[in-house]
């Protein structure tokens, strides 16, 4: 789902929208040149306006590897598997710390403790799934930890989700808005232009950007278990595109 942080700030008399990072910077570049305490840009009623929308992209390399694993056990009673589980889980834990994976960057995400049964519906066992998130922030080591992982936990352990991303997008998504900006005003320019028109003030900008996130396919790593090759798993960071949406009114005026 698409977020949008709105924010109002007041600029020459008009109410401006601005969301997010990189439009309030960018203010200076589209605003109308003109004598020095001028009249403020007609924006209420039926003056003439102009809305024009703008798109931006900015490309990163992915710096960041989340990972979601599961240690999937099953036990004759709750309390075998529980066992079973805390010992693996905890051998999880210790390669993830011992890989250089910080305290903070380990979370549990997730328990379940489900009973097994025949086809009389007669419980023969418990099955426990313990899941834990992890960000990899090294990702040249990436790879070789989860290798480690899979060795420490054996054949209980499942790669759940690997996903690759920018660790702080933000940059990216203010260069996206700021090329988004100056898209729209390279178009507005233009379009008064050919409408005989002059290009007044800025009334409003609005953004509705987002950033997807970045997935990578772990269709691979459904099962890391102790009989695999002693390798590092291929990481490739690729690349992160952000993109930017804007809308910009501005108010029109005639020449004189």
């Amino acid at each position: 789902m698409k977020t949008m942080r709105m924010r109002t700030v007041l600029v020459a008399g008009a109410v401006v929208v601005v969301a997010g990072v990189g439009l309030v910077a960018g203010w200076a570049l589209f605003r109308p040149t003109g004598a020095a305490g001028s009249a403020p840009p007609s924006c209420a009623g039926p003056a003439a306006k102009l809305t024009v929308q703008g798109s931006g992209q900015a490309t990163g390399t992915p710096n960041l590897v989340t990972l979601i694993a599961s240690v999937d056990v099953s036990g004759a009673t709750a309390k075998a598997a529980l066992a079973d589980d805390d010992q693996r889980t905890a051998a999880l834990v210790v390669a993830l710390h011992s890989g250089g994976v910080a305290g903070p960057d380990v979370q549990t995400s997730g328990l379940s403790v489900q009973p097994q049964t025949n086809l009389a519906g007669a419980i023969t066992g418990y099955q426990v799934v313990d899941t834990v998130t992890a960000k990899l922030r090294n990702m040249g080591a990436a790879g070789s930890l989860i290798d480690a992982v899979g060795s420490a936990v054996g054949n209980a352990v499942r790669i759940d989700s690997l996903q690759v991303s920018v660790d702080d997008p933000r940059p990216l998504e203010g260069q996206a808005r700021a090329d988004a900006i100056h898209q729209a005003a390279g178009h507005a320019a233009a379009m008064a232009a050919a409408a005989g028109q002059q290009l007044g003030g800025i009334c409003s900008i609005t953004d509705a950007s987002s950033a997807p996130p970045y997935p990578y396919a772990a269709s691979g790593f459904a099962a890391i278990g102790a009989q695999a090759p002693q390798m590092a798993v291929p990481i490739a960071a690729g690349s992160q595109q952000v993109s930017a949406q804007v809308t910009i009114v501005y108010a029109l005026q005639s020449h004189t």
